[in-house]
């Protein structure tokens, strides 16, 4: 060591200074959380608490089953009342309420047929200018068992294309004198044709009530008729060997006529012509 003197050790020193005091640091205390006590947090549920649920579980399922139970029973018996019953004749609504709007139809076409038809066909369809259509040989089979159109003359499509098109149809005349009905060549719309054909093809079987929109006979009035039944007889058969009815039509073949020749018109068509030898047609 120096022996060399700074001064500084004339400077009185502190005796307590040579003591280190150390202190101790206090330990890191853990701030306490809040807390309520135990009846807040309980975990799990009350007696009036599971007992609620119990209820309100068991009214679900109850309203549950009484909707499936209701569901399954009503879509049968709808079913049965819309369609019928299969041991009960005459059950279903559908059939009933068809039946109804096919008189309601029956009844409007005759309508149609009085103040349109009847001054060539005749009030009874039996033939006068234009060809009879009162005639059972042509309603036969005009209809099936099931209400479909047969194979008969009179059948609703050969109906529909005459009043579509025209006598032209029938004989294939350009100068015809039938006119097309169906609009929009002719004055009635689809659905008055409809009812027009649901007529000319209507059963005997059938019952109906109309009202002439305008009388026929002089001093007749427009009220209801007394029910009618229709012209078709389900139960006519031809006689075996008979001639099918001709597809081609003149005044001088109906009785109506009796004044009238051969010359006075053209002879019938006997055969309508095949793909291979088709019938000409002038069109004047």
């Amino acid at each position: 060591m120096s022996d060399e003197r700074t001064g500084r050790e004339l400077t009185p020193r502190d005796p307590d200074r040579d003591e280190v005091v150390v202190r101790e640091r206090p330990e890191a205390q853990t701030p306490e959380r809040f807390y309520a006590g135990d009846s807040a947090h309980v975990v799990g549920l009350t007696e009036e608490r599971a007992a609620q649920i119990v209820r309100q579980s068991g009214n679900a399922r109850s309203i549950a089953f009484l909707a499936t139970l209701i569901v399954a029973l009503f879509i049968p018996i709808y079913w049965f009342y819309d369609l019928g019953f299969p041991a009960i004749a005459g059950s279903s609504r559908l059939e009933a309420e068809a039946k109804a709007q096919q008189v309601t139809d029956i009844g409007r076409g005759h309508e149609l047929y009085l103040a349109n038809c009847a001054q060539c066909h005749g009030p009874e369809g039996k033939g006068g200018i234009g060809p009879p259509l009162n005639d059972q040989a042509k309603l036969y089979n005009a209809l099936t068992s099931d209400g479909r159109p047969g194979t008969g003359h009179l059948n609703p499509n050969y109906l529909q294309r005459v009043l579509e098109v025209g006598g032209r149809y029938v004989c294939g005349d350009p100068d015809s004198i039938m006119p097309a009905w169906l609009q929009p060549a002719g004055p009635l719309n689809y659905r008055q044709v409809e009812e027009l054909i649901a007529f000319l093809t209507a059963s005997k079987d059938i019952s109906y009530v109309t009202t002439p929109a305008h009388p026929i006979e002089e001093g007749a009035t427009n009220e209801p008729t007394e029910p009618q039944q229709g012209w078709r007889d389900p139960s006519y058969q031809p006689a075996p060997g008979s001639s099918p009815v001709p597809e081609c039509w003149r005044p001088y073949s109906n009785p109506a006529f009796p004044q009238a020749s051969a010359g006075a018109s053209l002879a019938p068509v006997e055969s309508p012509g095949t793909v291979e030898a088709p019938r000409e047609i002038a069109v004047k």
